[in-house]
């Protein structure tokens, strides 16, 4: 089984659907950057704190607006490269998109 450094997550009304893979054993990232809108700002919260207790570094993107995938594709990107920067990674680390929560526009990013 293939483990991710960095998930990048979804955040929904359902928070098992971000729990459950970065909890895994074979899946734990180092990271997970959680990508919400002010509408479940608190469950990113509630995962962030969840996360921690797993020794598992949290950041956190909010989208303003959903429905504009140029500037959330454009948000993710510069997130993502935030978060190498900052970890003393490099491009080749492994990233993997969780697309089981949010918007189905959230869920089309490329």
């Amino acid at each position: 089984m293939q483990r991710f450094k960095t998930h990048v997550c979804l955040v929904c009304q359902n928070e098992e659907v971000n729990i459950t893979p970065a909890l895994h054993a074979g899946f734990k990232p180092d990271n997970v950057l959680l990508i919400h809108t002010h509408w479940h700002k608190q469950k990113a919260l509630n995962l962030s704190l969840i996360f921690n207790q797993h020794q598992i570094k949290t950041n956190f993107l909010e989208i303003k607006d959903k429905q504009d995938i140029n500037k959330i594709t454009q948000l993710i990107n510069q997130a993502i490269l935030h978060i190498i920067n900052n970890n003393n990674s490099n491009t080749e680390d492994t990233i993997v998109l969780n697309i089981t929560g949010g918007s189905q526009l959230l869920s089309l990013y490329p």
